[in-house]
This record gives structure tokens, C-alpha cells and sequence, in this order.
């Protein structure tokens, strides 16, 4: 059977009496341009121009099938494809501290899986390295097993990975979501109760004046660490008694100490304050201008209420240090540490019939639910009370009386 392929362009013939039909759609990674290909069969109970016909029908289809993506090329290796997602997804999005684990998570997972094609990755490749990370000896810094939460975050990295595969149209699903990693049960928050909250409060009066008025302006306003760090001096609202979070400090090894934009849209805020937290900031903004006139020229003013010893911003992790053996020295509740402030700001207002909604501006919670989440104990809490505060209002002797 001879057909007339005279006009017809991006189709072959082959020895075996089928057609190949080539159609080219851009460049790979590597800049190789990119060919998806269909064998074509005639069909030997049609004429000629009937096969002809089904062969440019067969063409147009499947133009249109790689046009919509239909046709898909997932013959690239887990490992490059991670590299370009780096390039051109993560790094451009991803906050900096966030960066830090996906480049030691990805070192992990291009080791296990680096080399699967990413049409051939199966949910058992990664249930078996869900496995392994779950053995001893997994976790570098410990010897023992990476937690669940930790192999969780992993398995998110890989998800995240698989979904932009697809959005680029490189494979037609996401078989982690098909995978099995271990689950990871919330760890109860750690905060104080009102009576410990005033026993740190009083506890810090003997504290250098800078970590004094850091401590408890952390119990005051719920503030991140960061946040609290990154405040200036422009920041604060003496006369109204408000103070607004603008930006916020970080720290990376390769970056150093940096100032950044908030979390969250509305991680920018303005809370107000007790009239308390203003008499230590106006102690501690004198304490600060005494420094800086033994200085001079040596003080970098950069405007933070929180310094080094020389203006610049204070590093996160000296005042996570500072409260820690705060509280080892003062024997302090167990397991307390920097961000339980947040958590003991949050838990006194939800205690106090402080409504759910409000706590979360203030903490600046993208989503109420959020607060509701992870404040859902002293909120059932409270919940308790209110029914009992209901049936002692509604009991048949209290209205009789």
C-alpha cells in the first residue's frame, strides 16, 4: 500500500510501512529542542487517500494533543529536575530560613532518589525513604531517627517538587500524593499561666535593661522574636501607647543578621500596650543614648531598640540563648523557650474571654483559624467555663431565688 505523503510535513517513513509523525515544542533544560513523536499505521481495509486522510487527521490531533500538553516528556532524572525547580521556583520564593532546610532536605532526597526518572518514581520509592529516614542513625545531630514532623517536611519538599512537574507539564501526576509518610502528632504548646507570667515578669528586674524590656515586652504583645528585633524606635507610638511591626530581623549563615519585610501581610500590624511597657522602653531608650555617647563614632545608628553592643541589630539566636539560661537559673517550668512567650500572650487573652478573633490580629495570624488550631486546648478550656457559667445562669433554683 503506497500513500502520497507528498505535503505533508513532519512525517516519515519507515521501512516497516509506518509513518512517523514529528512535532517540535521548544527546549528542554538543557536547551535541546524538544520532539514528541507518534507512530501512524495505515489501516490496510482503507484506500489510499483514506489512509492519507487519517494520517493528516492523525497529524492535526496530535499537534493539538502537545499543544495542550497532553503529550508529556517525564524521561528527566528527580535529581536535575530538583535543581532546576531550585533555580527557577524555590530560590525566588522561598524566605531565607525556610531555604536553609529545603537545600539540606534536597542533599537527602537527590541522594535516594536523585536518580529515578520522574515518570518512573513510585510511591514505594518513597515509602521506602520514608522508612529509612525513619531508622536509627538518620538524624545527623543526634544518631537517632529523624522525627515524623521532620520526614513530614521532607515529603512536602518532594510533593511540592512533583506538583510544579506537573504544572510545567512534565508529568501528569504527583505520586506522593499516593505515598505513605508517618504521621506527626502536634506537640502540646509550652506557656505560662497568669501567676508564672508575673513571676518572669518580676524575675527580670535584676536583668540587664535591654533583655529586661525584651522578655517582657514578648509576655505584652505576643510579638515573634523577630518582629521584636526588628522594631525601631520610629516604630513607637509614646504619646497613643501603640507600637507597629514594619519588618523584622533574620538570620542566615550565608546572609548574616538582615532585615526583611513581615511573615505575612498581616504580620504588619500596630497593637497597643499597657502603659507598663512604655515606662521600661523609655528606661531602656536612655540606657541606649547613655551607650551611645561612650561610643561616638564607634555606635552604627541603625534606629533598633534592640543592639549589639555597637547599634547593629542583635543576632535571634542571643536572645533565644539569653532565655534559656534564664530559665535554667531561675528554675523556670521545663521546656520553656523563647517563642512559649508568644504562646503565654495568646493563652492569658483566650483565658481572659479575650475573643479568638482579636488574638489573632493581634498575633498577626493570617487566618483566625490558625489561632483556633493551635490555641485549641485553653479555648476548649474556656468553652468548659462557659458552660458552666451558662448552667449555673439557666439552673431552675438560681431562677427561683
Amino acid at each position: 500500500m503506497q500513500i502520497n505523503l507528498t505535503g505533508i510535513k513532519g512525517v516519515t517513513k519507515k521501512k516497516n510501512g509506518t509513518y512517523l509523525i514529528t512535532i517540535y515544542c521548544g527546549y528542554d533544560f538543557e536547551d535541546k529542542q524538544i520532539k514528541r513523536t507518534k507512530i501512524f499505521k495505515p489501516d490496510k481495509n482503507l484506500t489510499p487517500t483514506q489512509n492519507k486522510k487519517a494520517l493528516l487527521k492523525a497529524k492535526v490531533d496530535f499537534e493539538e494533543e502537545v499543544k495542550q500538553g497532553q503529550t508529556l516528556k517525564g524521561d528527566i532524572r528527580f535529581a536535575k529536575f530538583a535543581d532546576k525547580w531550585w533555580k527557577d521556583y524555590a530560590e525566588k520564593r522561598l524566605a531565607d530560613r525556610t531555604q536553609m532546610f529545603y537545600k539540606s532536605a534536597l542533599g537527602r532526597i537527590k541522594k535516594e532518589i536523585g536518580h529515578i526518572r520522574l515518570d518512573r518514581l513510585l510511591p514505594t520509592h518513597l515509602n521506602a525513604f520514608y522508612d529509612k529516614l525513619s531508622q536509627e542513625g538518620s538524624n545527623k545531630k543526634t544518631g537517632g531517627a529523624l522525627a515524623p514532623k521532620t520526614i513530614r517536611e521532607i515529603h512536602n519538599i518532594i510533593s511540592c517538587i512533583l506538583n510544579t512537574a506537573i504544572k510545567w507539564q512534565v508529568i501528569k501526576e504527583n505520586v506522593a500524593d499516593r505515598a505513605d509518610p508517618p504521621k506527626s502528632k502536634r506537640k502540646d504548646i509550652q506557656y505560662l499561666d497568669d501567676v508564672g507570667a508575673r513571676q518572669v515578669i518580676e524575675l527580670l528586674q535584676n536583668e540587664e535593661i535591654k533583655y529586661k524590656t525584651a522578655i517582657t515586652l514578648l509576655i505584652y504583645s505576643g510579638f515573634r522574636r523577630g518582629e521584636l528585633l526588628g522594631l525601631k524606635w520610629c516604630d513607637v507610638d509614646f504619646e497613643n501607647g501603640t507600637i507597629s511591626i514594619r519588618q523584622t530581623i533574620q538570620y542566615t549563615p550565608e546572609k548574616g543578621i538582615f532585615e526583611k519585610e513581615p511573615k505575612t501581610n498581616t504580620s504588619a500590624r500596630t497593637i497597643g500596650l499597657p502603659h507598663g511597657a512604655f515606662i521600661l522602653l523609655k528606661e531602656l531608650k536612655k540606657h541606649q543614648l547613655e551607650e551611645r555617647l561612650k561610643l561616638a563614632d564607634l555606635w552604627e545608628d541603625n534606629d533598633y531598640l534592640f543592639t549589639q553592643w555597637n547599634g547593629k541589630a542583635m543576632h535571634p539566636d542571643t536572645l533565644s540563648s539569653f532565655f534559656r539560661k534564664f530559665v535554667k537559673r531561675n528554675n523556670l517550668k521545663k521546656g520553656l523557650h523563647i517563642h512559649s512567650l508568644r504562646h503565654t500572650n495568646a493563652t492569658l487573652l483566650i483565658a481572659n474571654n479575650i475573643n479568638p478573633t482579636t488574638v489573632s490580629q493581634m498575633l498577626g495570624h493570617a487566618q483566625t483559624g490558625t489561632t483556633m488550631s493551635i490555641y485549641a486546648h485553653p479555648i476548649q478550656s474556656m468553652q468548659a467555663r462557659a458552660v458552666e457559667v451558662l448552667g449555673d445562669i439557666l439552673n431552675p433554683t438560681a431562677m427561683a431565688n
